[in-house]
């Protein structure tokens, strides 16, 4: 029987293993796409996170087992989908866009994840956010189906954005979930977003 910390060692090592990249991506994804949709949803935001944070490595010097466990483990400051997320985009690895669709996907993991409650991709909540993300058009299945068949579409496209070898769609810009869009400011506001007082007109001087 080995010990504890070479068995948690052994467990840290099977998340250190290579990310799927180009069709590996698809397969893989087909690998789970009939499975329930609890481990459809848990297993594709993993993906998704997993392709983030091998992008960001891929930016970095070598890491040791130790600085790597410091960055993406436990309490680490990349340990979070949401982290790799916002440290992704300021790299300039992904873009507006994908950073948009893979923040959808997280919190539709994370409320599969996180409840204890019986849900599925026909919930309201999930079916309306798998209706926000941006996807590349594919023949659907049935029409039951169709907010999983989005999410998998998604988790898919989005892992090739990630990759940089498919851009996701474009988007209207009216479709803005999860994040509130920037207030537009008015002729009457000034940079730091506080009403500026009203001109006074010039008195026209008489004519003598």
């Amino acid at each position: 029987m080995p010990s504890r910390n070479v068995t948690i060692s052994a467990l840290r090592a099977l998340s250190r293993k290579p990310e799927f990249q180009g069709n590996e991506w698809s397969e893989h994804v087909e690998d789970y796409r009939s499975g329930e949709d609890r481990t459809v949803a848990v297993i594709g935001g993993a993906s998704t996170e997993s392709a983030l944070r091998a992008r960001i490595l891929e930016k970095m010097v070598p890491l040791n087992n130790t600085q790597f466990n410091e960055l993406f483990l436990g309490n680490g400051p990349l340990s979070t989908f949401s982290s790799k997320i916002k440290v992704a985009f300021a790299l300039g690895i992904i873009d507006h866009e994908i950073a948009r669709n893979a923040e959808i996907i997280k919190e539709i993991r994370n409320a599969f994840s996180h409840t204890q409650h019986h849900i599925e991709f026909t919930t309201a909540a999930v079916s309306d956010a798998c209706h926000l993300l941006h996807y590349h058009e594919r023949e659907s299945q049935l029409s039951t189906e169709l907010s999983r068949h989005q999410f998998l579409s998604a988790v898919i496209d989005t892992g090739y954005a990630i990759w940089g070898s498919k851009p996701l769609p474009h988007r209207n810009q009216q479709d803005e979930p999860l994040q509130q869009r920037q207030p537009t400011q008015s002729p009457d506001m000034n940079r730091r977003g506080r009403e500026q007082p009203p001109r006074r007109r010039q008195r026209q001087s008489s004519p003598e």
